[in-house]
């Protein structure tokens, strides 16, 4: 396998390839444990991640499901797992499931997502991202403010390493724009900031704004808008329950996943139909934006009129 995968990345597929064979096989964790002679909450961990699995339990498993032909392009990539060392990435507040999403966001290829409640931190300048990490935090100290700052940062970078950058597709909610974040100076580098991102190749960002209301011409040139009913595309993107992001890696056979974040625990969707379920409305949210270029002159613009 000549692609560089991160650590996060390639775990994540080994635990659900384990899983999927399992599945396949029509077999559950009580019998791949007893073919093993092992406890059932053995296999529990390796499906889950906790564990690594060896080359002879890989050979037991894989031969038990059927399926020998997968072991050395499975075994290659658990060795590939094994030797790569995890990004030191933190979470804001939840460690455990954050520290995994930003782990598997550093070794994505794609990341889109709907900024519907605050600017997405991978484009959030440091004065945007400051005011929000203290509101959400009021106890944190400044020292550990200014360690989540920096990584937050480290995220951001992403966007603009020499080798693979992650492609970023975003869809902005206007009022996001307007608000007030950290004061009209802040505000006014955020929005530099959006214009700057937006000349990269592999950022594209999209405004749900109110001016696509009658606008004919952009609904003949956008395939996916005129396919939308008329109706959705007035307001009809309220119906989506909150922010969301989908990842994609770079594993032919992974289908990637759709992250949530909450102000409890981050929440994962793993299973086809739930990713495909909001991919849905990310294309949805596509049409019913404004184009890439006439948000640049809305962002433009906003700008502008920041005093």
């Amino acid at each position: 396998m000549s692609e560089v995968i991160s650590p996060a990345v390639l775990k994540r597929w080994i635990r659900s390839e384990l899983r999927r064979r399992r599945e396949a096989a029509k077999k559950d964790q009580k019998d791949a444990a007893k073919r093993l002679e092992c406890a059932p909450s053995r296999i529990s961990h390796l499906e889950s991640g906790r564990n690594l699995p060896d080359r002879a339990t890989v050979e037991t498993l894989f031969g038990f499901y059927g399926c020998p032909e997968a072991i050395e392009p499975f075994w290659s990539r658990v060795k590939q797992a094994d030797s790569g060392k995890q990004v030191d990435i933190a979470s804001d507040i939840d460690p455990g499931r954050f520290d995994l999403y930003a782990g598997l966001e550093e070794g994505a290829t794609e990341k889109h997502g709907a900024d519907l409640m605050a600017l997405n931190g991978l484009v959030q300048v440091r004065g945007y991202s400051e005011p929000l990490l203290r509101f959400y935090d009021p106890d944190a100290s400044d020292e550990e403010i200014e360690r989540r700052l920096h990584l937050r940062h480290l995220r951001g970078s992403a966007l603009t390493r020499q080798d693979n950058p992650l492609r970023l597709w975003l869809v902005i909610s206007q009022h996001l724009l307007l608000d007030n974040v950290g004061g009209p100076a802040v505000m006014r580098d955020q929005l530099e900031h959006l214009l700057e991102l937006s000349d990269l190749p592999n950022v594209d960002i999209q405004v749900l704004s109110p001016e696509n209301d009658d606008d004919d011409d952009e609904t003949l040139r956008n395939p996916l808008r005129s396919k939308l009913p008329r109706l959705a595309l007035l307001g009809g993107h309220r119906a989506v329950h909150g922010p969301f992001a989908i990842l994609k890696f770079p594993i032919p056979e992974d289908p990637g996943l759709v992250y949530i974040d909450t102000a409890v625990k981050g929440i994962f969707f793993e299973e086809l139909d739930e990713i495909q379920r909001y991919e849905k409305i990310m294309n949805n949210l596509r049409a019913a934006a404004l184009s890439q270029a006439k948000s640049r002159r809305l962002i433009d613009n906003l700008r502008k009129d920041i005093m």
